[in-house]
């Protein structure tokens, strides 16, 4: 009986320390609210979309670069000055867009840029297999300053293969510093605005998109676009889509987008359950 007795101990024994580890991991998983990857991709991928809307309103009607003869709408509260490195139908150029060195008045959008954006061209913007190549010097937008080299390869019809390297966005909230990095490429495909000399009108869909980066911690992480991110030029931020990201060590998070709306709302579920995020704009 004793006998008996001692095995039944041993069992039951075994049984709750097995117990024990599983509730132990579905504690784990549940603690699992990390959310600085998805907003820290989120902001990265936010502003390289503001870096080519800046780009695509002037090189769109510019006579230089897409030899249209259409004035193009400059958007001169915050634009100190904007040039071409050569003249009519000289290819490469760099289109040169200089915010000054210090913050001036708001842009028309809202928000506050300093620095230099620089787009060299090969050809024509719209020319299928025109290559233009971003780069940035000393470049900001409201506390965010913008790094990397951005390529994009002309497919015709307004539409690019992007790919993004050593891209990275460096920010002090305070007396803390932080920076995200990033790599990855994706298809840039113009969806909506054809019918109009209205570059606000225009919206862009980035889809087939692939990357890798670090968080502002320094956690590495991967992203997918699993559904078609929408960027309206009127728009500070991305409209609607979705993104799967995956950081190391953590569950998934499914990134949600929006449906249409204009906001800075970012919703990021994770094992079933929801966060809600604010992707940054507006001197955030």
């Amino acid at each position: 009986m004793r006998k008996a007795c001692h095995y039944f101990s041993i069992s039951l024994l075994i049984g709750l320390i097995v117990i024990g580890f599983g509730a132990c991991r579905d504690s784990e998983r549940d603690l699992d609210d990390e959310t600085e990857s998805s907003r820290d991709f989120a902001t990265m991928q936010n502003l390289l979309n503001d870096a080519f809307k800046q780009v695509h309103r002037v090189a769109l009607y510019d006579s230089v670069l897409n030899d249209t003869g259409i004035v193009q709408l400059i958007d001169t509260n915050c634009l100190d000055t904007f040039y071409t490195t050569t003249g009519l139908n000289q290819f490469p150029t760099t289109l040169v867009l200089n915010y000054g060195t210090g913050y001036g008045p708001a842009c028309l959008d809202g928000r506050y840029r300093k620095g230099e954006i620089r787009a060299r061209f090969t050809s024509k913007y719209t020319n299928p297999n025109a290559i233009i190549t971003f780069t940035f010097d000393n470049y900001w937008v409201d506390l965010y300053k913008l790094d990397g080299t951005m390529v994009m390869t002309g497919l015709g019809n307004g539409n690019y293969t992007v790919s993004v390297t050593d891209g990275s966005v460096f920010w002090t909230p305070s007396v803390l510093e932080f920076t995200v990095t990033y790599d990855g490429s994706y298809t840039l495909e113009r969806e909506d605005g054809t019918a109009t000399l209205d570059p606000e009108d225009d919206i862009f869909r980035i889809s087939s998109g692939v990357g890798s980066g670090v968080n502002s911690r320094g956690n590495t992480y991967t992203a997918n676009v699993t559904d078609p991110l929408r960027v309206a030029l009127s728009c500070s931020w991305m409209i609607d889509g979705g993104v799967r990201l995956k950081p190391s060590n953590l569950q998934t998070r499914d990134l949600d987008f929006g449906s249409g709306a204009c906001d800075s709302r970012l919703m990021i579920t994770i094992n079933n359950r929801e966060f809600e995020a604010t992707i940054p704009g507006y001197n955030d």
